[in-house]
């Protein structure tokens, strides 16, 4: 079951809405989730619907995982190398309650043993991370996550380590039969291939190799986790009042109320289920002229905007009773997500997602929840520019005149740097950029606006299908260093990756300009003078 609870106000509007779905979630989800399948509505969905059975089909893998599990035994890291949900998902099924600051696992299987591997997940180009490979890549396995194996990020990070003699004996490959990555696995002689079930979207992809294989090596009882998945899908069939039921309605409700925005909010900012959960909202919903914006900004301090929901993820530094009294009229907390009920919440969050599009499907709409079409599109712009960003002394100020910012409905802060995207925070970077977050925190509590913050490259392949729609009222800073800035370089004979960066941010902005998008570029070490003319 799902458990959650609603604020006394939210649950009273909604209540009091006309829209009414239950009956037909109910229906769709039945015919979805039935072993005979009909596909419920006009889109052609075969090919992305292997998620739905995957806890069974992983299931009849257990052996082999534990298999590897036992192996992996000798190693003393784990690092994971992909884009988007490619490393998301691992570090979302890690045993997290074993996990400290440093990605530290305090047991393996059980707190008895001496053996304690660190995990460390690479999204984009944060490279620097990778220094501890080469000192010692001979106790570490280096798993690249990729569905299609055509992600520039990942393939260039892949291609600079095999400068390594011999360093492919530690590689494992996790991704679809006959991808890119598995005819490279195959000829370079890769430690491990795991093929996924066919017809997964990458961001549906927790219960296949993808996110079992970390939580299998930090001591989660996958078989268990995913018996309990089993068991969830069982009992929405089977049980005419269904607490995930009842939660899709009241969020189809809340689009219908015009409350298109959703704060996701822990205790944890790096809580990688936040990051997940931005993934899935943004590059399935994010649609024709439909959207459900997710934000990542504490607006506790916010409370006059009816078009914004908070969504708490449960831990202690929220209660319900908390929330009616600071007067955060519009929120929902959602219950009991942690340690082995995680992966009824990931199932949970796939169906909500699902349905969600389907009712739009039903006002006539083409809404295919699993493509992200403008993600897409940025990745085939990436080989089309060869830029030259301005130096900091050659860059002029902005001038932002073609937006009433009073009126914003939010403002994205996108950041193209070499910094570590998984931190969410600005820290000195190469003694020469430093940035707080405080600066935009306080300046948007200030002025009343929701705003979002995340790094490229790995929000393009995140959030960025929803910040390439023209919504109105939106407001984008692009915030860049320059190649002087900051490189490392994972061998000395390799090329860096820095160029990456530059280059789609290049592709970022002629993507905004053809969108018509409201947007200003802005080096970091400028950012704080920017906003304060803004303003």
């Amino acid at each position: 079951m799902i458990n959650y609870e609603i604020s006394e106000h939210l649950k009273k509007q909604l209540d009091n809405s006309k829209h009414d779905k239950y009956r037909e979630i109910q229906d769709f989800l039945y015919e979805l989730l039935n072993p005979q399948k009909k596909i419920p509505y006009h889109l052609e969905l075969q090919n992305f619907l292997g998620w739905i059975d995957s806890p069974e089909f992983m299931l009849r893998q257990i052996k082999g995982i534990n298999d590897f599990v036992n192996k992996s035994k000798s190693y003393d890291q784990f690092i994971f190398i992909g884009m988007g949900a490619s490393t998301i998902l691992p570090e979302l099924l890690l045993k997290e309650q074993w996990i400290n600051k440093e990605k530290t696992i305090e047991g393996f299987h059980d707190n008895k043993q001496s053996f304690k591997p660190k995990f460390y997940f690479i999204d984009g180009t944060q490279d620097r991370d990778l220094k501890d490979v080469i000192n010692n890549y001979k106790r570490t396995l280096i798993f690249f996550v990729s569905k299609s194996g055509k992600s520039v990020e990942t393939k260039t990070i892949m291609q600079n380590l095999m400068n390594i003699p011999d360093i492919s004996n530690n590689f494992i490959a996790i991704t679809d039969y006959g991808s890119d990555l598995y005819n490279f696995a195959k000829s370079n002689n890769f430690q491990e291939i795991f093929c996924n079930p066919p017809y997964i979207p990458g961001r549906f992809s927790a219960f296949t190799y993808t996110g079992l294989i970390s939580a299998a090596i930090s001591g989660v009882n996958i078989e268990k986790m995913l018996k309990s998945v089993i068991k969830f899908k069982n009992s929405i069939i089977k049980t005419n009042n269904h607490s995930l039921i009842n939660l899709i309605n009241y969020l189809s409700k809340m689009l219908d109320c015009k409350i298109d925005i959703v704060n996701l909010l822990s205790s944890n900012e790096k809580d990688p289920k936040l990051l997940w959960v931005q993934q899935m909202i943004s590059e399935s919903l994010a649609k024709n002229n439909r959207y459900l914006i997710p934000l990542n900004s504490d607006l506790k301090k916010l409370k006059n905007r009816h078009d914004i929901v908070n969504i708490f993820f449960k831990n202690n530094k929220y209660s319900l009773a908390e929330i009616n009294n600071e007067k955060l009229t519009q929120s929902i907390i959602l219950n009991n997500i942690e340690n082995e009920n995680l992966g009824v919440f990931i199932y949970a969050i796939q169906l909500i997602i699902t349905s969600l599009s389907f009712i739009e499907s039903q006002k006539g709409l083409e809404f295919n929840p699993f493509t992200q079409p403008n993600v897409e599109l940025a990745k085939n712009e990436y080989g089309k520019h060869n830029i030259l960003l301005p130096s900091l002394n050659e860059f002029q100020l902005p001038v932002s005149s073609n937006i009433n910012i009073k009126n914003l409905k939010y403002i994205s802060f996108l950041i193209f740097t070499e910094n570590d995207n998984k931190k969410n925070e600005f820290d000195k970077f190469q003694e020469k950029i430093s940035i707080e977050k405080e600066i935009i925190k306080n300046i948007m509590h200030k002025q009343q606006i929701p705003y979002f913050i995340d790094f490229a490259p790995a929000y393009l392949h995140t959030t960025g299908e929803l910040h390439k729609k023209k919504i109105q009222n939106v407001y984008h800073i692009l915030i860049y260093t320059t190649s002087e800035d900051a490189e490392w370089k994972v061998h000395s004979d390799s090329n860096g990756l820095r160029n990456i960066i530059d280059v789609q941010l290049q592709s970022e902005i002629e993507i905004f300009k053809k969108h018509e998008l409201n947007f200003d570029i802005i080096h970091i070490a400028k950012l704080n003078e920017y906003l304060q003319n803004l303003f």
